[in-house]
């Protein structure tokens, strides 16, 4: 009687250092165990892999007189290869095992099914909720007949099934081999023992197979018709908890690598933005002075610590004057709601007849600046454009208690940094403001954001109408000041020098040679001399966001090589599996769309709440997209040189 099917292998050629098979033909009978038996490093186990490799072009396969040419869907369908070692998916458990081939064929296994698997392999009371790494060898191998048994494959491949096998699990193991009758079963073994359960025998001699036993009895036997398939998406859910605890670090090393980069760009980008304010015209055409008593142990901030300014001499003013691109020179000063200590509540009436009220405690801090008629306005209320984050609008009324120095004292004091002490008084003022000035016409005053622009004449009633005023400000060193020193009426003793905008880093300059107790102050030169510092951080800034960023894409270079490192063993199981190189990076490729999904849905949520520049979450995108194209490269490496040469 004719077989009902053969595995025929034809023409197989090896060659590892020496040749090792030429043209070498074997075939192996349905209903039969075959034994396949030679000296060490013969070629037995070279033999199974290459059968078992769906890319191997080293032998042809013939199954049922039909011709294989799709070696991954024949092995997928019909081969169960056990190896030596007894190898098992590391991402499994022993039930996410039966689960796995069941959901190759689209079916499900309950709990009961499994163990009734492990019965009949003698496996009993095995908790099938812990990995295989808990049995022995010899379990862990009948563990993996079972698994061919559940998934009915016509052809069983054992390689040195006794291996490092005492006599007990030598006995159980052919208990279950027996129970392999129906299949067609190929082993490997130095073991005499196990020779006498099997029909066909070969041996490796002169790079051939040659048969020195064949007793085995023609059975007809249908062929199993499966369709394995192989599920990329649903693979994912396969993991033990180290390679669920370092998806979880490559995220959070993600999260870190975004967070530190946002955060530097946006340190680096807030350092390169510029006020408006500061290249306005006002701000470079205006330079303050102030003739200083004193060492200069604070930086100079017009209208504060005005007890230090001393008036200027007829001889310094003209020196002052005489400058090439000097405009104009006045005296001159600022009120103030804030006196150092506190501030006063601010009060807005709309046109609408409705009120706006700031507390002290909304910190809104006000100056009245005069101006002058190189300033080119109108006569005037002016306030700065900034006024708008407060609801102010032309034609509002805004009202508030401004500080006013009504009185000074003159310290005849050589010891003393102060020039004078001043004495205030609180005054209520409320201005109709006409109009708000937009940015390019409005200038800053480290003081306050906020400022009230007036006529210089207008500003001068402020301290007229409280010249006589005895309702001082009592202070602790009031009473002690009036008592020591005379009372004089207060003057201005700071100066504002209107200049040529292109001569103003010049006379800037200039201005300091004249006397070194002069302090002088421009918004556009502050502004220079912060950028050169903001400039040398910068640099800083960017190295050390550079090393940061290349130290975390580094760990998670690190950990992802790693992780699919780690992953060797599992993706030679699903290659030896009849699973497609292919088919294994669809798996990685769903991973990384996984990953990185989480890193840009975290990312969004972080631009949302912290990121204010378009610059900054492009730049975050970039780094998610950077680290996404790396674990692409570094797969593609992987499967390249590593996998491909398995």
């Amino acid at each position: 009687m004719e077989d009902i099917f053969v595995l025929s292998i034809k023409k197989f050629n090896l060659i590892y250092k020496n040749k090792i098979f030429e043209n070498a033909n074997v075939n192996f009978y349905n209903s039969c165990i075959h034994a396949i038996i030679g000296d060490s490093g013969s070629g037995k186990t070279s033999f199974f892999r290459n059968i078992t490799d769906g890319d191997s072009q080293n032998l042809i396969i013939e199954f049922d007189n039909n011709l294989i040419t799709d070696k991954n869907e024949f092995i997928r369908n019909h081969v169960a290869y056990v190896t030596q070692t007894g190898d098992y998916f590391p991402n499994m458990t022993i039930e996410q095992h039966f689960k796995f081939y069941a959901q190759m064929f689209d079916k499900e296994i309950t709990d009961s099914e499994i163990i009734n698997y492990l019965d009949r392999v003698n496996l009993n009371g095995i908790n099938i909720k812990k990995h295989p790494y808990v049995l022995s060898l010899g379990e862990r191998k009948r563990f993996l007949i079972a698994l061919a048994l559940y998934c009915d494959k016509d052809i069983i491949i054992l390689d040195e099934p006794t291996a490092s096998l005492d006599e007990t699990n030598i006995d159980k193991l052919m208990e279950v081999l027996s129970l392999l009758k129906d299949k067609m079963v190929i082993i490997s073994t130095h073991d005499h023992k196990i020779l006498e359960i099997c029909s066909v025998i070969y041996k490796i001699s002169d790079l051939k197979f040659k048969c020195i036993k064949n007793e085995h009895i023609e059975k007809n036997q249908n062929k199993k018709q499966h369709n394995y398939l192989f599920h990329p998406f649903l693979y994912l859910k396969f993991k033990n908890y180290l390679l669920k605890i370092l998806f979880m670090i490559m995220i959070i090393t993600g999260i870190f690598i975004v967070y530190q980069t946002s955060v530097g760009i946006e340190a680096i980008l807030n350092g390169l933005e510029i006020n408006p304010i500061v290249t306005s015209t006002p701000s470079k055409t205006k330079i303050f002075i102030r003739n200083r008593k004193g060492p200069a142990d604070i930086v100079y901030v017009p209208g504060v610590h005005l007890e230090q300014a001393q008036p200027f001499t007829q001889e310094q003013l003209n020196e002052i004057s005489s400058i090439k691109g000097v405009k104009a020179l006045y005296t001159t000063d600022m009120i103030s709601t804030y006196n150092g200590n506190e501030n006063n509540e601010v009060i807005i009436k709309h046109s609408d007849n409705t009120e706006t009220q700031y507390s002290k405690d909304d910190n809104i801090i006000i100056s009245i600046c005069p101006y002058f008629s190189e300033d080119n306005l109108d006569n005037k209320i002016y306030a700065n454009f900034i006024f708008k984050d407060l609801g102010l609008n032309n034609g509002d009324i805004l009202t508030s208690s401004f500080y006013i120095p009504v009185k000074q004292y003159n310290l005849d004091d050589e010891n003393s940094n102060d020039y004078r002490m001043i004495a205030y008084t609180c005054k209520e003022i409320s201005y109709k403001i006409d109009n708000i000035l937009p940015e390019d016409k409005s200038t800053s005053n480290p003081l306050s954001d906020f400022i009230i622009y007036v006529p210089f004449e207008q500003f001068k009633l402020h301290f007229e109408e409280v010249r006589d005023s005895d309702n001082l400000i009592e202070s602790n060193y009031l009473s002690f000041i009036q008592s020591k020193y005379p009372s004089q009426e207060y003057t201005f003793n700071e100066c504002v020098v209107y200049v040529d905008e292109s001569f103003v880093e010049d006379i800037y300059y200039q201005i300091m040679n004249i006397d070194e107790q002069f302090d002088v102050s421009n918004i556009y030169m502050n502004y220079l001399e912060i950028d050169q510092m903001i400039k040398t951080q910068n640099k800083s800034e960017f190295l050390s966001l550079s090393i940061i960023f290349l130290i975390g894409v580094s760990a998670f270079s690190a950990m992802y090589i790693f992780y699919i490192n780690y992953r060797k063993k599992e993706f030679l199981l699903l290659k030896c599996n009849g699973i497609e190189i292919s088919e294994i990076q669809k798996t990685l490729f769903y991973e990384q769309i996984l990953l990185f999904s989480i890193l840009g849905c975290i990312s969004f949520l972080f631009m949302f709440m912290n990121i204010s520049r378009l610059t900054t979450s492009l730049v975050v995108l970039a780094c998610v997209f950077v680290l996404a194209i790396i674990c692409h490269l570094i797969k593609k490496f992987y499967f390249k040189t590593m996998i491909s040469k398995m």
